[in-house]
């Protein structure tokens, strides 16, 4: 099968592609990723949130462990047929995503809304791995929310895309996963990728033994969130919550090595 992967250039897409891509190397896989600045670029403590992640992928690129995390570029390199960046999916770079001739396109994270040309590719369809719980978290770092709403519990969610509404699709798959207050953030988000990743590979060997993935319509109430504001981000800090924190996140990345 032919399956075109459609990422963000981040920490959590990388871990999330360390699981999957060695577990897929019976499939022609083709991966692009997004690599800009979004709109939350000005507010300070996202930034600070972005420069600690690359750092930590620099370090991964440069660590000595025998078993690094391997780069987005590695991993193009090793399990990929085609391995680029494509911030414009829906225009500039259309063409080649269409070249591709997905049977499938996964997307993790990617920072562009789907336009129909892009969906109506792949014959076995688009689907999302979203870092909430959907319906109640719809849109951006569904995490940050849920901990500022003081959530028992965090997750994904695995839909489909069908049209150019935002996680709005019907779920395939939820996997819940216990918050840790005691930790930060981005360990928390992190943590999600392993189940995640594993609803993705479930889905993909269903559609590959040519069953139809169970789907169901999203149901009950729906909350959408953007990007936190500074006073948002001020009471998220006044709750005793951090955003990243080298002590967690730096031994989770370690155990990621070995998933």
């Amino acid at each position: 099968m032919k399956i075109t992967f459609l990422i963000n250039h981040d920490l959590a897409s990388t871990s999330a592609l360390n699981i999957l891509l060695p577990k897929l190397e019976e499939h022609e896989l083709c991966l692009f990723y997004t690599q800009k600045a979004n709109v939350a670029s000005s507010i300070e403590p996202l930034v600070e949130l972005s420069e600690f992640e690359k750092k930590l992928l620099e370090n991964e690129r440069s660590s000595r462990s025998n078993k690094p995390l391997l780069s987005i570029e590695k991993l193009g390199d090793i399990y990929c047929k085609t391995c680029a960046r494509a911030n414009e999916i829906n225009s500039n770079d259309f063409d080649i995503i269409q070249s591709t001739a997905p049977d499938l396109i996964v997307s993790i994270r990617h920072m562009t809304i789907m336009r129909e040309r892009i969906i109506s590719l792949p014959k076995f369809g688009v689907i999302n791995l979203h870092s909430g719980l959907l319906p109640q978290y719809q849109g951006v770092m569904a995490t940050f929310w849920a901990m500022l709403n003081q959530e028992p519990d965090i997750g994904t969610s695995l839909h489909y895309i069908s049209d150019s509404n935002i996680d709005t699709g019907n779920i395939l798959r939820c996997s819940p996963v216990k918050c840790d207050y005691q930790k930060s953030y981005l360990y928390n988000v992190l943590r999600l990728y392993k189940p995640g990743a594993e609803s993705i590979l479930t889905t993909i060997n269903s559609i590959a033994k040519k069953e139809v993935p169970s789907a169901r319509k999203q149901i009950g109430a729906t909350s959408y969130y953007s990007f936190p504001t500074l006073l948002d981000l001020a009471k998220f800090k006044d709750e005793g919550r951090q955003l990243f924190d080298e002590r967690d996140t730096k031994p989770y990345v370690n155990l990621l090595r070995n998933l």
